[in-house]
């Protein structure tokens, strides 16, 4: 994987000289200083333990490197310096979840401060013979200070308990009328000023000798980390004139609301990260202790480079700043809005530090009138200054810092604004006055809705106002308007697009075998809008004889928020009022249309078919389709058979609200002995909603066919269909769902997410050429858990026309032709590559797919539980986003995350996924990047075990790289591993981009 660091080579050698060990040594860094750690990490003060379980305050694994953990430049340091050499530090660690989720200003504040304390102290002692010292602290941070040589850089590197280190570098203020601009005064006409609203405003002080300024009446003097005192004089003037804008009582945006100077900065306009923090840890400790300043905002006119040089890359921001994310993820928490200034560095592909972290709001500049040219000086990507031309009203200042994580833009020059001593400044300019007028914005929205979030504030400041384009890299972002922000805040406008799903079948109806199935649905809005959702039911009497209930109801779903609804029959009954019979067989089509979202790709919906065993319950997962279009041509589905051990259903939907389909299902024999044999079965016309299942006794069965694959073709009509098939295990009655695919899908290298052998699961592989030609399927394996990860190799299928080939023992079967895997024991898991081939050479279009099963062990019944899932194209994968929706832990379900890369990448992609609470639409949890090559799968199990999060949704999204990616979740019965039946039921991932 390429990264910023300097070459693996030389970075080892760095860490293994520091620790007196030769760089060649197996062990290395990490098992050094885990030796040392592990003794006293179980260790925990009465007052954390009464608050936090020890399973709370365990710690996951933490897959990276030690290298991976400390900044690029700090490592460059440590490189060049003297053995005894002290580096100036800070140090955050990794948060149990439990620790983390605790506010400051929680209930579990004290018990989360002395989490903090204790890991500190131990950290400390454990290291202390390395050359680790503490040289500060910030209570209510999990960050600390520390003068460390590079050998005790290397051991915090290889500490468990270290999320990373950075260098303490150096901040400065981001120096260069917006109220009319703002649209502020029509704020003001509500009667709206910010009053009962505190503002931090994090800087060089304020002078509170000034008029607009009062001390005690509008400033409170909180903290000063320059003397670490409360004198919070303003030496230099900025923090004055940032305060002026933000609250000033005359030429403030929020005129009613409290200031809480906290000096940060020196009296040159300079200071540390560790000032900086300082400052925040202090403003955290004044919400802890009953807010009395009723802080709702933080104001940061400030900020710097990575080593002074660059602004960071997209996407790594909150990876290189890991302190600066822990303080703003503790403000949010504590229910405070971080608004940063962008930086004044003429930056076009990143922002400055501390902006370009994801919990704040950053804010660029546009000039308000027209002053005529402006030309500005040197500075970090404008090394010979930069000039405007033109300027006037929304005009971007070419010095204005913009890059992915810019929020918005703001009025910035010619500011009137208070001057230390007295008087005012009249062309107060740069990003530094940009941010506090959006502070002053926020403040006032925070006064109007006392109870919004620090995300709401945030999302309706950001998703309004005016529309403008940087020239200089063709981002788009608003320009603030209050009163556009208010009207959102307050009445959440609905955005403008929709989708309709259609999920093909509910169910509460007997099946075979003595099986009862029923529907659990989920519904979810991973948007930033509220959305109106329509479900429209149409019982499927033509296979239901005793089905009813046809009709609409519809419900509403809030920004981020995913229901669970646990038996979707009855709730269509009881919740929506249709009439559904609440005896016999019951089930239909579920059209749901969603209203009003953001981005239509938002909109998900999943169903869980199940039945009940005699020893928990076994089924499977399929989602909500898009419409297809009118013109839909034929569908295929493979992987069908009926065996002793299996039966195959085939179902069908017309998926229109108006017009017929009447279709036919072709049936191809799989054995290439049979010539490519066919059966063909012709199904009635379906009417709009209606929902036809062909059972095994006219499919395969009447055919004489054991396994083999259909054709879903139209005959007549205009209506928009869809197909699916699911084979069922005649013990358990387990089924597999298994997704239709456009015939002719354009050929291109599948992706098989994963083959497994273990002592429990084991994975057949299904190949299919639905072609009229010969072809050859070329399989590329890849090992990615077992005795070699990373090794790999290839071995050819070849197939006759109309051929389909099931090889049981997929991993096994590698084996046997010659690729290098380890002897069967341990578990086996990896990727798979196939592509197929005509005699030509040229490429055809071929299907592959896998079914993984673990054997009934527990139950009953015998037989087994599985899943099966399709190969996917690297047309099919992401490039940036995908989604894993429906995610559950509870006291029957867990979950598993599994992530891969596709064939196509370059090596060098790496991504990570964030966890998204059902019910609020809150992060709950952000991984660590994960570098994801061609090939490479990883899976997360119990991905929301210890979260406190019983149904979630998943982003999973690039950092960095190139290449596509992949993911899907697994739910599995039992809420731990042996539960239950621990069947799995298989999630594809949505809203792909």
């Amino acid at each position: 994987m390429a990264s910023a660091f300097p070459p693996q080579p030389r970075l080892a050698a760095v860490f293994a000289a520091a620790l007196g060990v030769a760089a060649g040594v197996a062990a290395g860094p990490r098992a050094a200083v885990a030796a040392l750690a592990a003794p006293r990490a179980a260790a925990a003060p009465a007052r954390v333990e009464a608050a936090f379980s020890a399973e709370a305050l365990r710690l996951p694994p933490d897959p990276r490197s030690p290298d991976e953990k400390v900044a690029p430049g700090l490592v460059l340091r440590a490189a060049s310096a003297a053995a005894d050499e002290e580096l100036d530090v800070l140090v955050t660690f990794r948060e149990p979840d439990a620790v983390r989720k605790a506010s400051a200003g929680g209930p579990l504040g004290p018990a989360r401060r002395g989490w903090i304390a204790r890991t500190g102290d131990q950290v400390a002692g454990d290291l202390a013979g390395e050359g680790v010292r503490l040289s500060g602290r910030f209570p209510n941070l999990a960050v600390v200070r520390a003068s460390v040589t590079p050998r005790g850089l290397a051991a915090l590197a290889a500490d468990p308990r270290v999320l990373g280190v950075t260098r303490n570098g150096v901040k400065r203020a981001l120096d260069a009328e917006g109220d009319a601009v703002l649209d502020v005064p029509a704020v003001r006409g509500l009667g709206l000023d910010g009053s009962g609203v505190g503002i931090a405003v994090v800087d060089t002080g304020v002078d509170d000798t000034h008029p607009e300024l009062p001390a005690g009446t509008k400033v409170a003097r909180l903290w000063n980390a320059i003397g670490h005192d409360t004198d919070t004089h303003d030496g230099y003037g900025h923090g004055t004139a940032v305060a002026g804008i933000a609250a000033g009582l005359l030429t403030g945006v929020a005129r009613g609301a409290m200031v809480a100077a906290v000096k940060v900065l020196d009296d040159t306009g300079y200071g540390t990260d560790a000032d900086v923090l300082e400052g925040l840890d202090a403003v955290l400790a004044s919400v802890a202790n009953g807010n009395p300043y009723r802080i709702r905002v933080a104001n940061m006119s400030l900020g710097g480079y990575f080593d002074e040089v660059k602004p960071p890359e997209p996407g790594r921001c909150d990876v290189l700043a890991p302190d600066y994310k822990a303080a703003f993820d503790a403000l949010a928490a504590a229910g405070v809005l971080v608004v940063a200034a962008s930086g004044n560095g003429g930056c076009t592909s990143g922002i400055a530090v501390p902006a370009c972290i994801s919990t704040a709001l950053s804010v660029g500049a546009v000039y308000d009138a027209d002053i005529g040219p402006a030309a500005f000086g040197h500075d970090q990507c404008t090394p010979s200054g930069c000039s405007d031309p033109k300027t006037g009203p929304d005009v971007v200042a070419c010095y204005s810092d913009s890059g992915d994580r810019l929020d918005v833009f703001a009025p910035s020059f010619n500011a009137r604004a208070p001057a230390r001593g007295g008087g005012y400044l009249t062309r107060f300019g740069g990003t530094s006055a940009a941010a506090p007028y959006v502070s002053g914005v926020a403040a006032l929205l925070a006064g109007a809705s006392p109870g919004a979030t620090p995300l709401e504030l945030k999302g309706a400041i950001r998703e309004t106002g005016t529309p403008l384009t940087d020239p200089r890299n063709g981002i788009t972002r608003n320009r603030v308007d209050a009163y556009a922000a208010l009207q959102r805040l307050l009445a959440p406008s609905s955005g403008s697009a929709s989708r309709t799903l259609v999920v093909p079948i509910v169910l509460d109806a007997a099946g075979g075998g003595g099986a009862r199935y029923t529907t659990e649905l989920t519904l979810g809005n991973h948007g930033k809008t509220s959305s109106l959702v329509t479900l429209s039911y149409v019982a499927a009497t033509r296979a239901l004889p005793s089905a009813a209930g046809t009709g609409s109801m519809t419900t509403a779903l809030a920004p981020g928020e995913q229901r669970v609804i646990p038996d979707a029959v009855a709730f269509l009954r009881d919740a929506g009022g249709l009439a559904i019979p609440v005896s016999g067989d019951q089930g239909g089509t579920l059209r749901i249309t969603f209203t009003g979202l953001s981005d239509a790709r938002a909109a998900t919906a999943l169903a869980r078919t199940t039945s009940a065993v005699c020893n928990g319950s076994a089924g499977l997962a399929y989602p909500g389709v898009a419409v297809p279009a009118a013109d839909a041509g034929p569908l295929v589905l493979f992987g069908l058979r009926d065996t002793a051990a299996d039966r195959t259903n085939l179902a069908v939907v017309n998926a229109g609200t108006e017009g017929s389909a009447t279709l036919r299902i072709v049936l191809v024999d799989g054995d290439p002995a049979s010539g490519g044999a066919t059966h063909e079965v012709d199904l009635p016309a379906l009417g709009p909603g209606d929902w036809y299942q062909v059972g095994r006794e006219k499919l395969l069965a009447a055919a004489g066919f054991t396994q083999g694959w259909a054709r879903v073709e139209r005959i007549a009509g205009d209506a928009p269909f869809t197909a699916y098939a699911v084979f069922n295990d005649n013990g358990t009655n387990d089924g597999s769902f298994v997704p239709a695919v456009p015939a002719g899908r354009a050929a291109a290298t599948l992706t098989v997410p994963v083959l497994v052998e273990s002592a429990s699961y084991g994975s057949e592989l299904i190949l299919t050429n639905p072609t009229a030609e010969e072809a050859t399927a070329i399989l590329t394996w890849t090992e990615a858990r077992g005795p070699e990860p990373g090794t790999g190799g290839s071995a050819t299928v070849r197939l006759a026309r109309n051929e389909q080939r099931i090889l049981p023992e997929a991993v096994d079967w590698l084996r046997s032709q010659g690729i290098a895997i380890g002897a069967r024991g341990p578990t086996i898991a990896g990727t798979l590559d196939v592509s197929f081939v005509a005699p030509s050479g040229s490429p055809v279009a071929g299907l592959a797919g896998v079914r993984t099963a673990t054997a009934d062990g527990a139950s009953c019944r015998g037989g087994s539980y599985g899943l099966f899932y399709p190969a996917i194209g690297s047309t099919e994968a992401a490039a940036d986003e995908a989604w894993v929706v429906g995610l559950a832990q509870n006291g029957t379900t867990r979950a598993n995350l599994a992530l891969f890369g596709t064939a196509d990448g370059a090596g060098d992609l790496v991504v990570r996924y964030e966890v998204l609470d059902g019910t609020t639409g809150q992060v709950a949890f952000a991984s660590e990047p994960i570098p994801l090559p061609p090939g490479a799968w990883t899976q997360v199990d119990g991905v929301l075990k210890g979260l406190a999060v019983t149904s979630a949704q998943v982003r999973v999204s690039r950092v960095s790289g190139v290449g596509r990616f992949a993911a899907y979740g697994v739910l599995n019965d039992g809420a731990l591993p042996g539960e239950r039946t621990g069947d799995g039921s298989y999630v594809a991932m949505t809203g792909v981009r």
